[in-house]
């Protein structure tokens, strides 16, 4: 699947860059943004590592941490397809912790975008992410008291639909599917899932816009097809797990300053139920659980020039979780808070 999405999106570039009608631009961005936790450890958790307690679980220098991270994104736009607007992207994220380097992390994305008329386009793409680092777990493989890096690669695939059913009215619908990779020490946590993404877009006047959203996420983990003999693991781990998750966005009236720079104000809520699907009851940490995250996200917007923009932005996440077992709510409850900001320039 990963091989004939690249192949065709490739052959599409190619034919673009030949075109003679073809237009290239490029976006280079830099966001500098502070996270208050970056591995999304509880305040049990959070204690420990402050005290030290259990050698060999933390491999962070801090909780905390400042992150730079560039982005490029190259494009080419043309009229290939029957006379329409066909847009190609390849874009580039990197993520450089200033004091935590074993979270660094890039992305590489691709995406083609096809206008069929002025109210309908998709959009094909996929995104590969290598080395995500979670933490450190003890594994059920080889010596069961040491802590392992807890790591995986991810490919995500996706086809999106954008339909403006009227003038004030936009909607919009992404299938989205992933493959989850772990390293040798957690291949039970392989998963493959699915994600399917409604969302209405309601501007109400010319100034004013809302976002209503709605997901629906399956993710099926290997579990114990994992293993050649799953009868010789002390504990069965499952992480398979369906959520939702609901998303309200307003975006308020532009205001226009007296030097022609405009401003603008968006804001956004998340909450997301998600509820594991693990049958084993020894699998504390996946049995009968169920997470209530929640988010907020304000974003600030200045347009300095014509070519340059300036965003401030933030989020607060908090995740709470409910168990059979008291020590694993302990163990799985945090709250976060980020700040950033976000130079972009377009060519």
């Amino acid at each position: 699947m990963k091989y004939k999405i690249l192949t065709i999106i490739a052959i599409i570039i190619a034919n673009t860059l030949v075109a003679k009608s073809s237009t290239f631009f490029s976006d280079i961005s830099i966001q500098a943004k502070y996270s208050s936790n970056i591995l999304k450890l509880s305040q049990y958790d959070l204690d420990k590592f402050d005290n030290g307690d259990e050698s060999g679980k933390f491999e962070i220098e801090t909780s905390d941490d400042f992150i730079v991270s560039p982005r490029l994104e190259m494009g080419w736009k043309n009229y290939l397809f029957a006379g329409h607007t066909q847009i190609v992207k390849v874009s580039f994220d990197y993520n450089k912790y200033q004091q935590n380097e074993i979270k660094d992390g890039i992305t590489f994305g691709l995406n083609l975008k096809q206008y069929l008329n002025k109210k309908v386009n998709f959009t094909l793409g996929y995104m590969y992410s290598p080395d995500i680092y979670v933490n450190r777990y003890k594994s059920v493989l080889g010596d069961v008291l040491i802590y392992r890096d807890f790591t995986y690669s991810k490919n995500y695939y996706y086809g999106r639909i954008h339909y403006k059913f009227f003038p004030n009215v936009i909607t919009s619908y992404r299938l989205g599917a992933s493959q989850l990779f772990y390293n040798e020490y957690f291949t039970e946590y392989d998963a493959f899932g699915w994600q399917h993404l409604f969302n209405v877009r309601f501007l109400p006047t010319d100034c004013l816009q809302f976002d209503l959203k709605y997901e629906f996420k399956t993710s099926a983990a290997q579990s114990e097809d994992a293993f050649e003999f799953p009868e010789d693991i002390s504990v069965i781990k499952d992480g398979s797990y369906d959520s939702n998750k609901y998303s309200v966005g307003i975006e308020f009236p532009k205001i226009n300053l007296l030097d022609s720079k405009e401003i603008s104000f968006q804001i956004e809520a998340q909450y997301e139920e998600r509820f594991f699907q693990s049958a084993y009851v020894d699998d504390e940490y996946h049995f009968a659980r169920d997470d209530y995250i929640f988010s907020i996200k304000p974003n600030f917007e200045m347009n300095l020039n014509k070519n340059i923009k300036f965003q401030m932005n933030g989020n607060y996440e908090q995740r709470n979780t409910d168990s059979p077992f008291s020590v694993i709510e302990r163990d799985k409850e945090y709250e976060l808070f980020e700040f950033g900001v976000i130079l972009r320039h377009s060519f």
